[in-house]
């Protein structure tokens, strides 16, 4: 079995501690996440840093090897599976709020999301501009 996975939980686990947040684990992956993570930060606001990580299981693609038996021999398939996947909330000086989920498996896709409203407004009060 490979070791990335494990790997990534246990850098995920020292960026937790680093930051001194720990890991939240939703059973449900369609508890908000956002609302958590907000919670956390009226909890310990900051300008700038780690928010929140927040682990969950969900449906995602991944790759298996699979025997073929018509061709006698083995093929990578692409397949959705449920696996973990890892919330990074961050408050960002230039961005604003904004966020990385991380899958746990392999292909370990990562989606970066940004509020661009925040970050408009955050520009905005940079270059001193008055609606």
């Amino acid at each position: 079995m490979s070791q990335q996975p494990h790997e990534l939980r246990h850098h995920m686990e020292q960026l937790g501690k680093t930051a001194n947040v720990e890991i939240t684990y939703l059973n449900n992956s369609r508890t908000s996440k956002e609302q958590i993570a907000k919670t956390a930060l009226a909890k310990h606001p900051t300008q700038q840093g780690l928010v929140s990580i927040i682990s969950t299981q969900e449906m995602a693609y991944s790759f298996s090897v699979m025997g073929n038996r018509l061709k006698k021999e083995s093929e990578v398939k692409k397949k959705m599976r449920k696996h973990l996947h890892y919330y990074c909330y961050y408050m960002d000086a230039e961005f604003g709020w904004m966020f990385a989920k991380i899958q746990s498996w392999y292909p370990f896709t990562m989606q970066i999301y940004v509020n661009g409203k925040d970050w408009l407004k955050r520009a905005l009060d940079k270059a001193q501009y008055q609606v």
